[in-house]
């Protein structure tokens, strides 16, 4: 049985402004309400209106508006969030822990205020951001997923630019194991059709993500051009990782790098070590023959050299 209640609506409308929201316009029993960090939310109620618990659920889930304890006496109970965390757009590269990230980001934020973009159609969803109008751009608080590094010029400027980076050897094997295991993945299909091996996967061309995917996807260039300069490209991602992203991290010091996110990001709760999209019965690497791991390194040459460096930079 739900502890909400039904309130009365100025009670609620009293509670939203207790935690920052604010009536931004308004037109007979209709409020616009604002936040910084928010969505605007339309507010639709006479002040003496009752309120149910199903309604409430739903302002709760995108104003941040939380019920706390046993409700007595008819009374909606609500306390501000500890923190007011910092706008974040987050840049997933495939298998960095960027879905573990995303799940632990999302706690922090009102559902409305979350811009994830589709990672079965992540083109088509850059461009849909991209058509917003600023209003509607900057009012995202969270922005996530793959080739999110293409929306950083069209998000709000205040957003705390953030990636996390992987070895490349284990990024490619994890790669192999998770398209091989998961009927969902878009290379599924081909590894099965064909019967493929890692060895095999490594050069087969299947996607852009196997081959030098680090360099290509940060300094813009594609893979041959950057292939056929390699001081060049490296130089070039390097200068973006360290000039465009504020919070750079690796999958092998994810709890470091959540403690320093949570610093700079003022993100109130701390990482319970749940992981997401995991690669399944996957080799360790000590497991993999030593051919493949030079194959995959003389195929990722340029990612091998790229993370030394921003290894090195960063720390």
């Amino acid at each position: 049985m739900s502890l909400l209640p039904s309130v009365n609506a100025k009670r609620v409308l009293v509670a939203l402004q207790s935690i920052g929201w604010h009536v931004k316009r308004q037109t007979g029993s209709h409020r616009t309400l604002a936040r910084d960090g928010c969505l605007d939310f339309v507010f639709a109620f006479h002040e003496d209106e009752k309120i149910g618990p199903r309604m409430l659920s739903r302002i709760a889930k995108n104003t941040g508006l939380q019920p706390i304890g046993r409700i007595r006496k008819r009374e909606f109970v609500c306390h501000p969030p500890a923190t007011h965390p910092r706008r974040i757009l987050f840049d997933h590269l495939p298998k960095c822990g960027g879905s573990t990230l995303t799940a632990y980001l999302e706690g922090h934020y009102p559902r409305a205020s979350i811009y994830s973009i589709d990672g079965l159609n992540p083109v088509e969803s850059v461009m849909q951001f991209k058509g917003l109008p600023r209003q509607g751009r900057y009012g995202y608080s969270l922005i996530a997923g793959h080739l999110a590094n293409e929306l950083i010029d069209f998000a709000d400027p205040a957003c705390l630019r953030v990636t996390i980076l992987r070895d490349p050897v284990e990024r490619i094997i994890s790669h192999y194991f998770y398209a091989r295991n998961d009927s969902r993945h878009y290379l599924h299909s081909s590894i099965h059709g064909s019967k493929m091996s890692l060895d095999c996967y490594v050069g087969s061309g299947l996607s852009d993500e196997l081959r030098n995917w680090y360099t290509t996807h940060f300094s813009g260039l594609p893979l041959d051009v950057a292939e056929q300069k390699p001081e060049e490209s490296i130089g070039k991602a390097v200068k973006v990782l360290l000039n465009r992203y504020d919070v750079v991290g690796f999958l092998d010091s994810f709890s470091m790098f959540i403690d320093n996110l949570r610093r700079q990001a003022n993100l109130a709760c701390e990482y319970d070590g749940n992981r997401v999209n995991v690669s399944e019965s996957r080799s360790c690497i000590e497991c993999i023959p030593q051919s493949t791991i030079e194959r995959i390194k003389q195929v990722n040459f340029l990612d091998i050299a790229l993370y030394e460096r921003i290894r090195d930079a960063v720390g």
